[in-house]
C-alpha cells in the first residue's frame, strides 16, 4: 500500500497532499453511509439474518457489501497517506526549529 503514496516535494506539497487525502476520507465516509442507507432501504434485516433472500436480492446485497468493503479499504489507504504526510510535515517542523506549518507557507 505504501508504494502508492508519492513522496512530497516540499512541506507545501505535503500539506496539499494531506488535505487531498482528508477530503477523500470524508468522501469515503459519505459513500459508506449511502451504501448503509441503501442496504437498510432495500433489504429486510430479518431476511438477511435468516438467509431468506431471493437469489437476485442476495446478489444485490452481496454487491452492496462488496462496495462497502472497497470503500473501507480506500478509506484506510487515505488515512495511511494522510498520516504519512502529517508525519513528514511534523518532522520538517521539528528539524527546522519552527513551531507551525504556517511559517513555511
Amino acid at each position: 500500500m505504501y508504494w502508492k503514496i508519492l513522496p512530497p516535494k516540499d512541506i507545501e506539497d505535503a500539506k496539499e497532499k494531506q488535505e487531498i487525502h482528508n477530503y477523500a476520507i470524508k468522501d469515503c465516509e459519505i459513500q459508506v453511509q449511502i451504501v448503509d442507507t441503501e442496504i437498510s432501504i432495500k433489504f429486510d434485516p430479518l431476511a438477511i439474518e435468516e438467509s431468506n433472500l431471493s437469489t437476485k436480492k442476495e446478489e444485490e446485497y452481496l454487491q452492496c457489501l462488496d462496495r462497502k468493503i472497497k470503500l473501507l479499504r480506500k478509506k484506510r489507504f487515505h488515512l495511511t497517506a494522510e498520516g504519512v504526510y502529517r508525519y513528514y510535515i511534523q518532522k520538517v517542523i521539528n528539524s527546522s526549529g519552527r513551531t507551525s506549518v504556517q511559517t513555511f507557507i
